[in-house]
C-alpha cells in the first residue's frame, strides 16, 4: 500500500496587518506582515502496515527551495531581463527532494517532519519489500 501525505506550515499574519498596517512591506519583502515565524514539528506514527522496508520520498517548497519569488529576489529583485537570469531562476526553484530507506517495527513506522514557515512538503511513502 503507497501513502501519500502533504503537510503545509501555515503562518499566520498579524493583527496590524490584517487592520491594514503595511509595515515596511514591499513588492521585494512579502515577509513583513508575519511577525512570529515559526518551525512546525510534526510526527507521524503510521501503524497496521506490512512488515518490511519503504522508501520514504520527501519533496519539499520552502523560501530556500522552488520558491522562483525568492530566488529572483536573490537576484536583487530587479526586473528579469536576459535569457540567463530565466533560465538561472527555472534550475534555482526546483523542490527539494530527500529520499530514504524506512524499516517497520511491529508493523510501524514514525515520519518526523520539521517545516520551515510556510513550508510545503509531500511526503512519499512506498513499500520496498514484504515480508509473508
Amino acid at each position: 500500500m503507497d501513502f501519500q501525505i502533504i503537510l503545509y506550515n501555515y503562518q499566520h499574519y498579524s493583527k496590524l496587518y490584517a487592520s491594514g498596517e503595511l509595515f515596511d512591506m514591499t513588492f521585494e519583502n512579502r515577509y513583513a506582515p508575519f511577525s512570529k515565524p515559526h518551525t512546525l514539528k510534526i510526527i507521524l506514527p503510521l501503524t497496521n502496515l506490512f512488515e518490511g522496508s519503504y522508501q520514504l520520498i520527501e519533496t519539499i517548497v520552502n523560501k530556500n527551495h522552488g520558491s522562483s519569488f525568492d530566488k529572483w529576489v536573490e537576484l536583487g529583485g530587479s526586473p528579469i531581463e536576459t535569457k540567463d537570469d530565466i533560465e538561472y531562476l527555472k534550475y534555482a526553484s526546483i523542490p527539494r527532494i530527500q529520499k530514504k530507506t524506512l524499516y517497520t517495527e511491529n508493523n510501524s513506522l514514525k515520519i518526523i517532519a520539521e517545516l520551515e514557515p510556510h513550508e510545503v512538503r509531500l511526503i512519499e511513502l512506498k513499500p520496498i519489500n514484504k515480508l509473508t
